[in-house]
Order: structure tokens, then sequence, then C-alpha cells
């Protein structure tokens, strides 16, 4: 039966197939030398009720299985293969994820993006948003500590009233760690906003500084300040003449043009996976370097290949929609 599939495209249930992943050292830090982090980290398991806490993260599957399969080359092979130019998938993204439902349509020219490690556009970000809502947020009971912002949102938001919307819809926003993606302009960095503290963290791969980038902070600082005003309930009267804070957060740095969207999605599962409420302006201990490593960017692929192939497919999470 195996044998006779062999050079074709078969569908095979997840449930039958073992992974065994491999544990690849990273090397530390000059601060950190001789001792080398491991991809599988072991975090003290929290209580749901205690979301501060870390938790255990498990990967899912990578390169390197006991079979050597990887989501990645199967994904490539079935969007050649299966779908036209053209066609389409159409996800269902919940308002608990990003503060309103809407449906992403996952086009395969978008797909072929990370396949050919090509510059992201945003629907492969908002998957990868998904992906980690579904295996880090939801499951670990922090759906209460974190949330998003569609990067379509802050995009044709020019004002700020759009994010402010979202940010009045539910009132636990306040007590929320708020992941926002944003494009520049074919430039991804990531906003990550704690609404108590009244702090907007920074991060760019190319380490620019957001006084460049003048409309864009405006528009985050009017819908912090239209959230302020509209909830007066929720925030101490003490903060209402204060600044908006920005912190710049001196993270891993891309070292060529495209690259950026792929390091935005991997700062995401890092915040994520340190479960704290601030970011140090030198980056998470465990995750600091100088640039990450082909291997590192090749994880946060696999994880969005096997989100895809898994989840989206897998599950028929998805409607395919033919050209």
């Amino acid at each position: 039966m195996v044998g006779q599939a062999i050079g074709t495209i078969v569908p095979w249930p997840t449930k039958l197939l073992e992974f065994v992943a491999e544990c690849e050292k990273i090397p530390g830090q000059s601060q950190n030398k001789g001792n080398n982090i491991q991809h599988s980290v072991e975090y003290s398991v929290s209580s749901p009720n205690k979301s501060n806490k870390k938790f255990k993260i498990e990967e899912s599957p990578r390169v390197g299985g006991s079979a050597g399969i990887a989501n990645l080359p199967f994904l490539d092979m079935y969007v050649k293969k299966m779908m036209r130019v053209g066609s389409l998938i159409q996800i269902k993204m919940e308002e608990s994820i990003f503060g309103e439902e809407f449906l992403e349509q996952l086009r395969v020219e978008s797909i072929k993006e990370i396949l050919d490690h090509n510059w992201l556009s945003a629907s492969i970000i908002i998957v990868f948003s998904r992906y980690l809502y579904d295996k880090f947020i939801s499951p670990n009971g922090l759906i209460n500590k974190f949330s998003f912002i569609s990067p379509h949102v802050s995009r044709e938001d020019n004002l700020g009233n759009g994010i402010a919307k979202i940010l009045l819809k539910d009132e636990e926003f306040k007590d929320k760690m708020i992941l926002a993606p944003c494009n520049l302009g074919k430039h991804w960095v990531l906003l990550v906003i704690n609404l108590n503290a009244e702090v907007i963290y920074y991060m760019d791969p190319l380490n620019g500084e957001p006084t460049k980038h003048q409309n864009f902070k405006t528009k985050f600082e009017n819908a912090l300040q239209i959230y302020r005003a509209n909830s007066s309930s929720k925030v101490p009267k003490v903060s209402k003449s204060k600044k908006i804070s920005w912190q710049k957060i001196k993270c891993p740095r891309q070292i060529n043009g495209v690259d950026c969207g792929y390091f935005v999605m991997r700062f995401m599962k890092e915040v994520i996976m340190e479960n704290e409420f601030m970011i140090p302006t030198n980056y998470f201990f465990d995750h600091k370097c100088r640039t990450y490593s082909h291997d590192k960017l090749t994880e946060v692929k696999e994880d969005w290949a096997t989100y895809v192939v898994d989840d989206v497919f897998g599950k028929q999470e998805a409607i395919i929609l033919p050209n």
C-alpha cells in the first residue's frame, strides 16, 4: 500500500505519523558563553489562573524528524501540483484572536512567498498569529494575556480610530499584551502594547527609530488616547495626562532586505514563550543574538507550513476556492 504511493501525492492522516524532535543546540551569547540553549526549551508549567508564570513550550515538528519529514517540501509540492494560480484559501479568524471576526484570504501566491523565502505579505503573518493562538495561547490558558491586532487594521486606519474601536470592544484588553505586526511600507516591525502600563514596545529588525515614522507613531498614540478617554473606569486618573511611552527594543537584526516578516513572526513567538508583561530593552536573555540563523528562520517557516498542512488542510479549517 505505502510502497505503491511512492512518487504520488497522498493525503496521509497525521495521527498515523510519529515525529521525534531533534534537539538542535544554539550557541549562547558572550555573557552566557559555554551554555548552549536547545530549541526544545522546558519552562515551568503555569496554572491557568497565574498567567504571568512561564509555561512549557512544545515546538511543532521541524526538519530532522525520525523519518526526515518536513512540511515545507510537502506544502511546496501540494501547491505546485494541486493548486492553480489565482486559487485562494478562506480561513476564519475568530474575534478572540484579533478583536474582530473576519475571513482571511490566503492566496496561492502568498504561500509561495514563504516557500521561496521572499518578502512576506500580511496574510502569511496573520496565519502565523492564528498558529500562535491555537498552539500556545489557547492551550495554556493565556487568552486573557495575549491578543493581536491585524496588520490589515493598522495599515488601513490612518487616525487610530479603528485600532481604538477594537481595544474598547473588550474590557479584558486592558490586562493584555497586544501584539501588532505592522507594515511600514515594504518593511515589517512589531509593536507590543501594554495598555495597563501605557507602554508600546517597538521591535524593528532594521534597528530603526519609531520617530522616523511620525504618522505611524501618531496613529497608535491617538488610538491609545481614544481608548484612555473612553475607558475612564479602566484607566487610573493619574495617567490621563501621561504621555504614551515608547520603548525601543534591541532585538535581533536582519541582514538583508526580505527577512523582516520572518523576524517579526519569530519575535511574536518568543514574546509569547517568555510570557511576561514587559520586554527588556536588551531583549530576552534566552533569545538574545545579533541576528537569527538560517535554522531559526527555517523553524518559523516550518511552524507555519506544519500549521497549514495539519490544521488548515488536515482539519478542513479552510475553504479552498479555485480561480
